[in-house]
C-alpha cells in the first residue's frame, strides 16, 4: 500500500486538483503527502536577483497559504517543500531522495509552441520517473 505520495505544486487549477486527489489518497492509506514547489533559478545581476528574492519569497507564502487552506484538517499528514532547480528533474531527484512511491502532478494544457519550448513537466517526470505517476487533466 502507498504510504508516501509526492504532489507537484504550482498554483494551477490542475495542481489544487492534484493536492485534493493525494489528500483523499492519503488519509484513506493512513499515509503521507509530501508537497512540493519548484523555484525557478534565473540568470540576473545582483541588484534585479534582490528584487527577485522578494517577489518570490511573497509568492511562496501565497503557496504556502493555499496549500495550508486545501490541507484544512488533512494539515498533520501533509509536508511542504520548496526546492530550486529545472522541474522536472528537481521534482524526480526529489522523489528518490525521500523514497517517494507515488507522484501526482496536475496537467496545464499549453498551445504546441509553448510546449515546445517549455517542454512538459508531466510528460518530463511520466517518461522518468521509477514509481507511479498520476496525472490529473
Amino acid at each position: 500500500m502507498i504510504q508516501r505520495t509526492m504532489v507537484g505544486y504550482d498554483g494551477s487549477a490542475s495542481a489544487k486538483q492534484a493536492l485534493r486527489f493525494g489528500l483523499d489518497m492519503m488519509r484513506l492509506t493512513g499515509g503521507h503527502v509530501y508537497v512540493v514547489f519548484v523555484v525557478q533559478p534565473t540568470a540576473m545581476g545582483p541588484a534585479d536577483s534582490a528584487l527577485s528574492a522578494g517577489a518570490q519569497d511573497e509568492h511562496d507564502h501565497g503557496l504556502l497559504d493555499e496549500i495550508a487552506k486545501l490541507a484544512g484538517e488533512d494539515g498533520d499528514i501533509v509536508t511542504v517543500d520548496s526546492i530550486c532547480g529545472s522541474p522536472g528533474d528537481a521534482l524526480l531527484g526529489y522523489a528518490e531522495k525521500h523514497a517517494i512511491e507515488h507522484i501526482v502532478l496536475g496537467h496545464t494544457e499549453r498551445g504546441s509552441l509553448l510546449q515546445w519550448l517549455l517542454g512538459s513537466v508531466s510528460e518530463h517526470i511520466l517518461n522518468q520517473a521509477y514509481v507511479p505517476v498520476t496525472v490529473i487533466r
